[in-house]
């Protein structure tokens, strides 16, 4: 996750400005042409901080791998301090110096975010802490789950899952201002909230976001991608929802093949815009393919699902049903739970024999080491583990303390992963009781995952790597 620097005396778009200097997070528009005169900063190991001091020419970048040996240098070169608080509020207060830092997502340091950072000269509601800046450029799968969601449709009563004590989780409206929907959480804590179409929602930890029955309606916002995949032979009209992360994209809906197939919708959308389609797409193969990255799901009355994600590396899935390359063929690896081919293959398993619905494949770069969930009472898991020596925890949170429920030992590869299956996989029994309540599953390695909700249907879930840093700024 990279980050840019500029000295400048005037704001810069989609960047805060400290005293003299200018900071963006990722990639960034960091001005109306060009990002001329930003540096980019090296990036702190998880754990680890960098302190930029403006010394009136150009920001000076100073490195540490832990908050001790930030510290100690603080205290010899500036000013007395113990703690990594010290060292944060002592920052805030001297407009020639920027703490950027990398904080395990678990972490107990209260991160938070901030929402609209776009020529800010100043925000005296970051002062004397950390915080996250957002301007929605990523250009890397981050895998922290820390990025946005965005909600496809408006519905009352979408599930959250906050497996870590102090989360609050934000909507955030398409003009940058925002509403905390709740407040810091004291322990593992399932709940609903209410969504508006277009509107962004972010946890200040790892948040996972399903609404039961319409797994459509949530999509991460790190799964953003170029091209996508579409087919249902069932439930007939289905709706396409394609979300923009950038202006002036076009996007193009293939039927068959994007060499040789016909073109059934081209459109452009905008940042923040919410393009729909529907039509009766029954029995045939669909690719989405978009010249700047998109977010789609599609739904009818069963069937819902977050769309999957064209991939030239190996994409896991449950079972072994619906896959096409972007040329129309089949994968040219088609094996058990995985497929591969470097045109870019997707796939999509329909019924697994109760509920309406179905799953997509995951592309390998976006698996990750742990997942949650809490979208009813669960009915099954199905993991997919494509590494060796994989050891996973479920556990449940049973009102006071975590409950381990099981653990696995399995060891894949890349073309032949290790599964394990967990319950009836046609979702028809709950695997504890009918509770509502807060599960998370831990990995020593990324793997795959599929669930069946409290409705019996089933999707893949997104999550985030425990160890991973979230790149925070003191300002």
């Amino acid at each position: 996750m990279a980050y840019k620097v500029k000295r400048t005396t005037s704001p810069q778009n989609k960047s805060l400005k400290k005293g003299n200097l200018a900071i963006g997070n990722e990639k960034g528009d960091y001005g109306t042409t060009s990002t001329s005169g930003f540096v980019t900063g090296v990036v702190p190991s998880t754990g680890g901080h960098i302190l930029v001091v403006e010394d009136g020419t150009t920001p000076n970048f100073y490195s540490f791998a832990n908050d001790s040996e930030l510290i100690n240098y603080y205290n010899i070169v500036y000013s007395s301090v113990a703690t990594l608080q010290d060292v944060i509020i002592a920052v805030a207060g001297n407009n020639s110096q920027v703490l950027i830092s990398s904080i395990p997502v678990s972490s107990s340091v209260d991160v938070g975010t901030n929402f609209s950072g776009s020529g800010h000269s100043s925000n005296s509601t970051t002062a004397n802490k950390l915080y996250r800046l957002k301007n929605n450029y990523s250009d890397n799968k981050t895998k922290s789950g820390l990025t946005e969601w965005v909600a496809v449709e408006g519905v009352s009563g979408v599930n959250y899952c906050a497996i870590y004590p102090g989360t609050k989780i934000y909507e955030i409206r398409n003009d940058g201002t925002y509403t905390q929907l709740v407040s810091s959480t004291s322990s593992p804590q399932v709940g609903t909230i209410n969504v508006g179409a277009g509107r962004r929602y972010v946890g200040t930890k790892p948040v996972h976001f399903m609404d039961q029955a319409s797994q459509h309606v949530m999509v991460p916002l790190s799964y953003k991608g170029y091209q996508w995949g579409f087919y249902y032979n069932r439930y007939d009209p289905q709706t396409v929802y394609v979300y923009g992360t950038e202006d002036n994209t076009t996007v193009k809906f293939w039927k068959d093949s994007v060499v040789t197939g016909t073109i059934i919708q081209d459109f452009t959308i905008d940042k923040g815009d919410i393009y729909t389609f529907s039509d009766s797409y029954a029995g045939s193969y669909y690719h989405l393919v978009a010249d700047k990255p998109i977010v789609a799901s599609s739904a009818g009355s069963g069937d819902k699902m977050i769309l999957p994600q064209a991939s030239t590396g190996y994409s896991y899935r449950r079972y072994n049903e619906h896959e096409r390359t972007l040329d129309g063929t089949g994968p040219s690896f088609n094996g058990t739970y995985v497929i591969q081919d470097p045109e870019g293959a997707w796939a999509i398993s329909i019924a697994d024999g109760d509920g309406g619905d179905s799953e997509s494949s995951v592309p390998l770069e976006y698996l990750t080491d742990t997942y949650c969930f809490g979208a009813g009472p669960l009915r099954s898991y199905f993991i997919v583990a494509p590494y060796a020596s994989t050891a996973v925890t479920c556990s449940y949170w049973n009102g006071s303390s975590w409950t381990q429920y099981n653990s696995h030992s399995l060891s894949g590869t890349l073309t032949s992963p290790a599964i394990h299956s967990e319950g009836g996989q046609n979702g028809s029994t709950n695997l504890v009781d009918g509770t509502t309540r807060p599960w998370k599953w831990e990995g020593n390695n990324p793997y795959y995952i599929v669930i069946n909700d409290g409705s019996a249907d089933e999707e893949a879930l997104f999550g985030w790597n425990r160890d991973e840093g979230i790149l925070s700024f003191s300002i």
